[in-house]
């Protein structure tokens, strides 16, 4: 590139920002087209390839209902993944229950034995 070469048409500041924007919108060309909120989507990777995993939205045509699954990127594109689909409800609350037991180990003791007292409480009365 020759400096000066060709007159510019627009200014250089502006032609970096675009440059800029458009450097960002490649990377997140996937999250225009989600109609859904995936929440472990750019999160977890296929245990069989590697790849990614993202969300999909299915069509039961023997209930006549849509659902939601994650599924193997390279299973999609025919990279040879025998990885299968997992429903989104028991990845999302298998994933949030395990979150919940670490951050919070002494919770789930703490509302049991509250909770049990008072019941006790309400049985004397």
């Amino acid at each position: 590139m020759i400096e000066g070469g060709i007159p510019a048409i627009i200014d250089e500041k502006i032609f970096d920002a675009v440059q800029e924007k458009l450097s960002m919108n490649k990377r997140k060309s996937g999250s225009f087209n989600a109609k859904e909120t995936y929440l472990l989507s750019g999160l977890i990777s296929c245990g069989e390839c590697g790849e990614a995993i993202h969300g999909n939205k299915h069509l039961d045509s023997r209930k006549k209902s849509n659902y939601s699954s994650y599924r193997c990127h390279g299973r999609e594109n025919k990279r040879g993944c025998k990885n299968k689909e997992i429903r989104r409800e028991y990845i999302d609350s298998f994933v949030l229950d395990e979150l919940y037991k670490r951050l919070f180990p002494d919770y789930n003791q703490r509302v049991a034995l509250e909770t049990n007292g008072e019941l006790d409480k309400t049985k004397a009365e």
